[in-house]
């Protein structure tokens, strides 16, 4: 649904390939990447900065208590949320959502 209409299947389709690369990665991995995209919809913008994503840091040490690096962690997934085709680097510290 977008905007109260349901999205044509061709729309939906693309956009459930983009989460095929998930399918491939190990349980941990996985959840690194959700959790990262859950907590990006959570801010509630299309754009939003590094530093935004790092206030949220707390969230991803509760999942993740053992993790002594949740900022390079945080990091990495932003790369990998980019690759997957999520995300777009606007420029340092600076993303956009795509959808």
């Amino acid at each position: 649904m977008q905007n109260g209409k349901p999205e044509k299947k061709r729309v939906v389709r693309e956009k459930f390939k983009r989460f095929l690369p998930l399918a491939k990665k190990q349980l941990d991995a996985r959840g690194w990447t959700l959790l990262t995209l859950k907590n990006i919809r959570l801010l509630g913008m299309k754009h939003f900065e590094l530093a935004d994503i790092y206030a949220l840091e707390d969230e991803f040490r509760k999942a993740y208590p053992e993790n002594r690096h949740i900022k390079d962690k945080i990091r990495q997934q932003l790369q990998i949320l980019r690759d997957m085709g999520w995300l777009r680097f606007d420029e340092r510290g600076n993303y956009t959502i795509l959808e």
